[in-house]
């Protein structure tokens, strides 16, 4: 059990408070409590109150498996959080490096497995390669739907949500708005014309949900935008404007390409106007456009960054970009050559792209958690191994101390 505990030296550790060794068992810590307790009870010797309060908060503590567990890692401030969590109902596990670590990999390998899962699925049943429903075919992505949607349960609500306020959980809205579509399409596919409704109507909910998400943009930023603060729009407060309009500029602009390639969309499958794939597929590459210009306005700005550690961030985020967008170029390319064109080109290999770096991100984020695990066991084998030292130098101290003054030790 014994490990080091950040920010507490030795001496004013709670193990050093009760006089035992971090690998005490629990009978030697409560007969070292109680043998304290009787000496610098308040009612014995009055003046020895705040020393039999730390006794007392120390025995609380290391006489808890869990507490002691989170102590020997964290320290009291560890404690204290545990305590704190354990208000708003967080399992006091979850401070455990070891589990976050097992934790982490398990939600990274199910939801990336199942993001994994459901385009091969979904290749698989357009290229006639299956014969499931389509709602079998949608079930593992609603899977990661529900466990996005309990975590946004869990969340705390947003603060700063302007009109939204009357509004429980913004993204509980979203997720919800999501499924929705996901379910009216997956029945709109499967029943195809016996369906109530058309597919235009199916892609209702997703259009709401960005039509939603552009009113809580503006509700956020739009008084910033409009310049409507204090001080004239000068300095700070002028950078912050430019900042909210452009923000609000990209939102806008991006809400109105996806709602047109839905309507497009719509119509076209529902077989309501006249339209070609090419038109239909015009939105996507100016959402691609779009997202290009992003990518090159990041590199631009690494220059920019005051700190090394920005410039690396930007550096990073400006690579995750430009290969976000090399991939949705390649497979938007594809999808259009087959609908537009009438290549003879698979689902499967239209995504392919997006496939294959998907399983690369699953791969680096299960060799880093293996890694993670790995590196916490060691710190904390090294750890209790420096906290053991530092219990035989005080010994060795105190031993010391004693021979070099009889009567204080005679006296103690």
């Amino acid at each position: 059990m014994g490990s080091f505990t950040p920010g507490v030296s030795v001496s004013e550790s709670y193990y050093s408070l009760l006089s035992v060794e971090p690998h005490a068992t629990p009978d030697e810590i409560r007969k070292a409590y109680r043998k304290l307790a009787l000496r610098f009870h308040p009612d014995k010797n009055p003046d020895a109150g705040e020393t039999f309060q730390k006794i007392s908060t120390a025995y609380a503590t290391l006489s808890d498996p869990q507490r002691r567990q989170v102590y020997d890692r964290f320290g009291e401030q560890g404690v204290q959080i545990m305590e704190q969590a354990a208000a708003y109902g967080v399992p006091p596990w979850l401070l455990n490096p070891a589990a976050q670590s097992g934790l982490l990999c398990v939600l990274l390998v199910v939801v990336v497995g199942l993001v994994v899962v459901f385009p091969v699925i979904l290749t698989m049943r357009i290229d006639g390669g299956l014969a499931w429903p389509w709602p079998a075919v949608f079930t593992p992505l609603w899977l990661v739907d529900l466990l996005v949607l309990a975590l946004a349960a869990a969340s705390p609500r947003d603060r700063d949500a302007g009109c939204w306020r009357c509004v429980p959980n913004r993204r509980q809205v979203n997720l919800a708005l999501l499924l929705a579509f996901q379910l009216l399409l997956a029945y709109k596919l499967d029943a195809g014309e016996q369906a109530p409704f058309s597919y235009s109507e199916a892609f209702l909910p997703l259009e709401i949900s960005i039509f939603l998400g552009v009113v809580a943009e503006l509700c956020m930023h739009g008084r910033t935008a409009l310049g409507r603060g204090r001080g004239g729009g000068q300095g700070a407060e002028g950078a912050d404007r430019a900042a909210a309009q452009r923000r609000l500029v990209s939102v806008v602009a991006r809400s109105s390409l996806q709602l047109s390639f839905l309507g497009l969309l719509g119509c076209r499958v529902d077989d309501l106007l006249p339209v070609t794939w090419w038109t239909v597929l015009t939105p996507l590459w100016l959402l691609l456009l779009l997202y290009c210009l992003r990518a090159a306005a990041s590199c631009a700005s690494i220059k920019a960054a005051a700190q090394e550690e920005e410039r690396v961030a930007r550096r990073v985020l400006a690579g995750l970009s430009s290969a976000a967008s090399l991939i949705c170029f390649l497979c938007l390319l594809l999808l259009s050559l087959r609908l537009a064109e009438g290549v003879p080109l698979s689902a499967a290999l239209i995504l392919t792209p997006f496939l294959t770096v998907i399983g690369l991100l699953l791969c680096c984020s299960c060799t880093s958690c293996i890694c993670a695990g790995i590196l916490v066991s060691a710190d904390a084998d090294g750890a209790a191994d420096g906290l053991a030292a530092g219990d035989a130098y005080q010994r060795h101290c105190d031993e010391e101390s004693a021979q070099s003054d009889p009567s204080a030790a005679s006296a103690s």
